[in-house]
């Protein structure tokens, strides 16, 4: 039974075509309402962080998770906009191949190097995802330890 599981889902797995993790914004319009998206999305999360302080009983666990989540989702969204603004100057052929994978030619300068680096965007987006676990872990935890 368990051999023939994993027998389909890698037969599955062999027939599924490639999906790059890309996101091409055509047109300008595309890339401004992706822009102002990152704004509005930082707004309510500060707008959250303000309110999850001002909470009774903000001082339990999960509610520090849960800032933590806010701070780290934050962060992510700060660099994501600075990454989608800096692609503004560079131009389109020196980062993306034809393939949608990501890669920098030319010569290098701290445009490309720092585009290069804002790029690893997960070391921000992880964290906030975990905190968002531990805090609806917490909050379960919690509401069972009432009963």
């Amino acid at each position: 039974m368990l051999f023939g599981r994993i027998f389909l889902v890698s037969l599955l797995g062999l027939l599924i075509s490639p999906a790059w993790a890309t996101q091409p914004h055509f047109c300008p319009e595309g890339l401004y309402i992706h822009l102002m998206a990152h704004v509005i999305f930082g707004g309510a999360l500060l707008l959250m962080f303000y309110w999850s302080r001002r909470l009774p009983g903000k001082e339990a666990r999960p509610w520090f998770y849960l800032r933590l989540t806010f701070f780290f989702f934050f962060l992510w969204n700060i660099d994501a906009l600075a990454v989608h603004l800096l692609e503004l100057y560079l131009s389109t052929n020196t980062y993306y191949s034809a393939s949608f994978q990501s890669t920098i030619s030319g010569p290098l300068n701290w445009k490309y190097l720092l585009y290069y680096f804002l790029r690893f965007d997960h070391l921000f987006c992880v964290p906030a995802m975990y905190f968002l676990w531990k805090s609806l872990q917490s909050f379960v935890q919690e509401e069972y330890a009432e009963f």
